[in-house]
């Protein structure tokens, strides 16, 4: 399967663009889960490591880990922004 988004930029276009990005970035990334090109998805993340401001984080889980670990994917996002976990709220507890 061929996703046409993704093939909009050439390889060497993606690495170049990923390359540029100096602000502060996170990449969550499910233990689990799929990449979107899992040969592509590594010399990204090379890439990105070179900037001292990217920050990447390995969630055991599955894809959808904003869904089925939204509490750890947020704690995460809040340590990322400046905030403290101890401030999210708690997860319901199911009836």
């Amino acid at each position: 399967m061929t996703l046409p988004c993704l093939q909009l930029l050439s390889k060497a276009d993606q690495l170049e663009v990923a390359g540029q990005i100096r602000c502060p970035h996170l990449v969550v990334e499910a233990e689990d889960g799929a990449k979107w090109d899992p040969e592509l998805f590594p010399e990204i993340m090379e890439v990105y490591a070179v900037n001292p401001n990217f920050h990447h984080h390995i969630l055991p889980g599955p894809h959808h880990l904003h869904i089925t670990h939204a509490h750890s994917v947020a704690s995460v996002i809040a340590q990322f922004l400046g905030h403290s976990s101890k401030a999210l709220p708690t997860p319901m507890a199911r009836l």
